[in-house]
């Protein structure tokens, strides 16, 4: 084959440096032509390919240096694309200025950097120094209120992922003025030591308080923390709602309301309870905790009435019938006792 023939069948290919200076004058033309936020946009919309984007970003920001918002693409670009040395260049820009969102953004960038240091690291000290690096950065932002709404939970998942739950707890509070369900269910996951006590229940207060469809799961969670922390009428008014779903709660409910001194409606309930339940034996046990709660609240009136209504349903029950007229004795109506030892005679003759 000839020299000539050669050239002819010869396939050229673009040097890098020639396709990325076709790429910045594209660039320049497509920043010429189109909005700013519309190429913005249409550029952190690409997920696929993050070092065209940075590529992209860049030469954006040379033709506008001035804007914090594509600095911060274009950074987050960078790392996501490995370009660590120019990102580290460009955030010392975010760091001198004096903007208050631009601050916030140098430190979430500046932790970006280290955590992608920290995880490519295989030096067990060099990771201690690089861990001790962020939780600086964590407390700095935490004590100088350096962050927004817009970014708080953020910097709540790097306290909490390195074990700072002070700087944690902090990163939470813009969420409870809006009565945020999620924040304050972490708030009170994150308070599992004995310290975060009041944390955890101001929390579980707030949360019990505006979940109005709060889950069942959760109901149990609030009345096992109330009832750990001797929280008895929070306690109370939790299984309330537990018994309304579930009502399998509400023999738990019985007990809590006469172990707080309300034994008549802790007695009705038992008393509800008797009148749904189909199985003799639990019927009978219902029965005899009504009595006995009316009796610890020295209710008279109620217990003759419970006595008096019941008799005959269990006349045959000689153990049952014993324990009435132990009862009608023990709050003294002798005549009702000895009524009742009349009618359980006369039955054994018969």
């Amino acid at each position: 084959m000839s020299r000539s023939d050669a050239n002819r069948n010869r396939v050229d290919f673009a040097s890098y440096r020639e396709i990325v200076s076709i790429f910045i004058i594209f660039a320049a033309i497509l920043y010429s032509i189109y909005p700013k936020d519309m190429q913005k946009k249409q550029v952190l919309a690409e997920k696929s390919n993050y070092a065209l984007s940075a590529v992209y970003l860049e030469n954006m920001l040379r033709l506008d240096p001035e804007n914090l918002d594509l600095l911060f693409a274009t950074v987050k670009a960078d790392i996501e694309s490995g370009h660590m040395r120019l990102a580290n260049k460009l955030i010392e820009i975010l760091k001198d200025s004096k903007d208050a969102k631009a601050q916030e953004k140098y430190y979430l960038l500046k932790y970006k950097l280290l955590d992608v240091d920290r995880k490519k690291s295989k030096d067990e000290n060099m990771t201690k120094e690089i861990e001790s690096k962020m939780i600086d950065i964590i407390h700095k932002v935490s004590k100088e209120n350096l962050f927004d709404k817009k970014y708080a939970m953020t910097w709540y998942k790097n306290a909490k992922r390195l074990s700072q739950k002070e700087d944690a707890f902090k990163f939470l509070e813009p969420f409870y003025g809006r009565n945020d369900n999620n924040a304050l269910k972490r708030c009170i996951e994150l308070a599992d030591e004995e310290k975060y006590v009041d944390k955890k229940l101001r929390c579980l207060d707030r949360l019990v308080s505006i979940d109005t469809n709060i889950s069942k799961e959760w109901l149990v969670s609030a009345y096992t923390m109330y009832s750990e922390y001797g929280e008895d009428k929070k306690a109370l008014n939790v299984m309330k709602r537990l018994a309304q779903v579930d009502s399998n709660y509400s023999i738990e409910l019985a007990r809590l309301q006469r172990a707080v001194g309300d034994y008549k409606t802790s007695s009705d309930l038992y008393m509800s309870l008797y009148r749904s339940s189909r199985d003799k034996k639990v019927k009978k046990e219902y029965l005899i905790k009504a009595i006995e709660t009316l009796q610890e609240g020295d209710l008279k009136r109620d217990i003759v009435s419970l006595l008096d209504k019941y008799q005959e349903s269990y006349i045959d029950d000689d153990e049952l019938m014993m324990k009435f007229i132990k009862i009608y004795l023990a709050i003294e109506e002798l005549p009702k006792a000895k009524e009742l030892s009349l009618k359980l005679l006369e039955r054994e003759k018969q």
